[in-house]
């Protein structure tokens, strides 16, 4: 259930937007910060049977293409959308 992520999500997101400071107040951190309260940090690099990859590198162990998919959540990019005009 990601009801409380979506509700903060998007007053945060919100918020930022119709604020006109939005591009001194960090808003990158905070979005970050929430992101990874929700969904967990990022990891940089993680074992699989014995070798250690990125995240960019397993992809493409994998041999993964991401033109197949559709991005679920893409807060980030529509925040940068409506902030970063």
């Amino acid at each position: 259930d990601h009801l409380e992520f979506d509700t903060v999500i998007f007053h945060f997101v919100d918020s930022v937007v119709k604020s006109k400071d939005h591009f001194v107040n960090n808003w990158e951190k905070g979005l970050n910060a929430i992101l990874d309260h929700y969904l967990g940090v990022l990891p940089t690099n993680f074992k699989w049977k014995d070798k250690v990859y990125s995240p960019l590198e397993f992809s493409k162990f994998l041999d993964i293409k991401f033109s197949d998919y559709i991005k679920y959540y893409a807060y980030a990019c529509e925040f940068r959308r409506l902030c970063c005009k």
